[in-house]
């Protein structure tokens, strides 16, 4: 005799996945195995077209509250859709002539740098001309 067929619930389960729940998470809720769900091809449908309602659904809601002048959201969608990023500049003040540094004198800034440091040698350089 075979085992009886599990009924599922459409309704909750288009429910779940417009919020985005994957196949294992809507399994769980209505009692059934992730097996039997990815065999139904109701439920494939349904579950296809959910998500993507889903996602419609949070795009509109992003754009609201950018609209409503969110900032956090402004610069996300202004990442996602108009290639802008956030610029780090960085700028290097030479106090002194590097052309007339030693080889040793460049080495330990060098070392100096990639420790953290601001190690710059005092002595046996020659001042700027």
């Amino acid at each position: 005799m075979a085992r009886p067929r599990k009924e599922i619930n459409y309704t909750q389960a288009r429910r779940l996945a417009e919020i985005q729940c994957t196949i294992d998470e809507i399994a769980h809720v209505l009692g059934v195995s992730d097996t039997t769900l990815k065999r139904n091809v109701e439920f494939r449908a349904i579950y296809d077209q959910a998500r993507e309602k889903g996602k419609t659904s949070l795009r509109r809601l992003q754009w609201a509250a950018a609209r409503r002048g969110s900032t956090a959201m402004l610069i996300w969608l202004g990442k996602q859709y108009l290639g802008q990023t956030d610029r780090v500049e960085s700028a290097v003040t030479v106090s002194r002539n590097v052309r007339s540094l030693t080889d040793d004198e460049l080495a330990e800034i060098i070392a100096g740098g990639r420790s953290g440091g601001t190690t710059a040698p005092t002595q046996g350089a020659a001042e700027p001309a």
